[in-house]
């Protein structure tokens, strides 16, 4: 039997040390992978033997843990092939450990990148409706889940954009090659577009100076030896213009941080109809910050009608029931045809309102032109509407009873209608919370002022200019609640 050397005690004692504080070693890095968030499951280790397999002798402390770091590795790199695995399993992403159940295929992947970038060249063109269809294709491919993410996004995106315009056209005059400006032999100037010419006569399509966005146009046939001067007006020329009231228009609206997205309708409508399509794509994304769901077209609609009703309202306070029929055929007709939200709403005023109206009351309140410059609101309302803008309010009737008590409360009545009347039309020229206060201070008026026209017929039943009145009162109140709607007031 062979002799044990003399140093064996000690360089057992030594390769035992080491073998153990590597082992230790050995530990703490488990131990810290394992603080990192590396998951080593499945790990299965041989019984351990102090004798080797291959010899048949015991194995030293310093080799069992060499093996056992080893047999560590080979297990950790096999977890790390299967989690890779998983993360491509068959050529699809995996998001928050879900894996995606369409498989990228690189070709079509490729294809939705090159279809988001022509949509995305669509948007300065103001073609909405080509980037939503090219947003919609490139959702249907076989592209990873952040491409097919920013398809459907982009695609809401340009649909409510599109919603947003739909119902405005470009003026003719905004867009022609060449405008014209003449000079009358009187001194009174016109512009416009040439509709015909005659030996004898020149037909003017005239636009009025002060709105070149209107939708308000008269042909007016002039005599060629009335002319004075004939200016053509490039189409250079006029955009300059148009910048420049766009700018003025700005800074009369003052916007800034709470500006609401009503504010920018009246920008998106005049940039729209003047052919300013960078403009009106810079108003039309700063509207649709203001909104929690970024629904800028869903909105703007809403707001065409609430405006329609609105005005529609005032028409027939001032006994003008057939501008008002105008202004609701169309709203349904030509602005919003075939959108439901319009034509119930239009339903629901006829009902509610027009058929409560009596032929032979005189009218509440009289209507007169606005005087001064033309307000965003008043210019973009004339871009959209043949009827025109730039009407107010210019006083409001009173009514009164022979009864003591009665009239007494129809004073009150009357003053409190009058000042709804003042907050509504104040409330025009503000944005944000100060306009939100003077409607809500409007429509508490109105709930007041009914009430008292309520009390006065108690002690005057049968009066039916206090009737009337009471019904006019509702039906403005009515009207703003479209506006007070968002506000959560009653």
């Amino acid at each position: 039997m062979p002799q044990r050397p003399q140093n064996a005690a000690p360089r057992d004692a030594s390769l035992g040390a080491v073998g153990a504080a590597k082992l230790l070693l050995a530990i703490a890095f488990l131990g810290a992978a394992v603080g990192l968030g590396i998951r080593y499951a499945g790990v299965s280790r041989k019984p351990s033997s102090n004798v080797n397999e291959g010899t048949g002798t015991a194995g030293t402390q310093e080799e069992q843990g060499t093996a056992a770091l080893a047999e560590q590795d080979r297990d950790n790199r096999r977890e790390e092939d299967t989690s890779t695995a998983a993360q491509h399993q068959g050529g699809r992403d995996r998001v928050d450990g879900v894996v995606d159940a369409i498989e990228v295929v690189p070709a079509e992947e490729q294809r939705a990148v090159g279809l988001l970038k022509r949509a995305g060249d669509c948007f300065p063109e103001m073609a909405f409706a080509e980037a939503q269809k090219l947003c919609r294709e490139a959702s249907l491919l076989r592209a990873s889940r952040e491409t097919r993410k920013m398809a459907k996004e982009l695609a809401d995106k340009a649909e409510q954009f599109e919603l947003a315009v739909a119902h405005i056209s470009v003026s003719e005059f905004a867009c022609a090659d060449t405008t014209y400006e003449l000079t009358l032999r009187g001194g009174r100037s016109l512009r416009g577009m040439i509709g015909d010419e005659q030996a004898q006569t020149v037909t003017l399509v005239s636009i009025p100076p002060e709105n070149p966005a209107t939708m308000g146009r008269s042909r007016l046939t002039i005599p060629r030896a009335e002319i004075g001067q004939r200016r053509a007006v490039s189409l250079a020329e006029r955009q300059k213009e148009f910048l420049g009231l766009l700018e003025r228009l700005e800074r009369s609206l003052a916007l800034g941080p709470d500006s609401d997205a009503d504010t920018y309708y009246d920008l998106v409508v005049l940039s729209r109809r003047l052919d300013l399509r960078g403009k009106c794509l810079a108003f039309l994304e700063d509207a649709r910050t203001k909104l929690p769901d970024q629904a800028v077209g869903t909105f703007f609609r809403s707001l065409a009608i609430q405006r329609a009703i609105e005005r529609a309202t005032l028409k027939a306070m001032a006994g003008r029931r057939i501008e008002a029929e105008q202004l609701l055929r169309e709203l349904t007709t030509r602005m919003l045809p075939d959108y439901a939200p319009a034509s119930e709403a239009v339903a629901a005023f006829r009902a509610d309102v027009l058929s409560k109206l009596r032929d032979d009351a005189a009218p509440t309140i009289t209507l007169k032109a606005a005087k001064g410059d033309k307000t965003a609101r008043q210019l973009s309302t004339a871009a959209t509407s043949s009827d025109g803008a730039g009407v107010e309010v210019a006083a409001v009737a009173g009514v009164s009873s022979s009864k003591p008590k009665a009239n007494s409360l129809c004073e009150a009545a009357n003053r409190l209608f009058g000042e709804a009347i003042a907050c509504e039309r104040k409330s025009r020229s503000m944005s944000g919370n100060e306009r939100h206060a003077a409607l809500k201070q409007a429509v508490d008026r109105l709930h007041e002022c009914i009430d008292r026209y309520g009390q006065a017929l108690e002690f005057d039943p049968g009066n039916k200019a206090i009737e009337k009145r009471q019904t006019d009162a509702s039906m403005f109140l009515y009207a703003l609640r479209f506006k007070t709607a968002r506000m959560g007031t009653r």
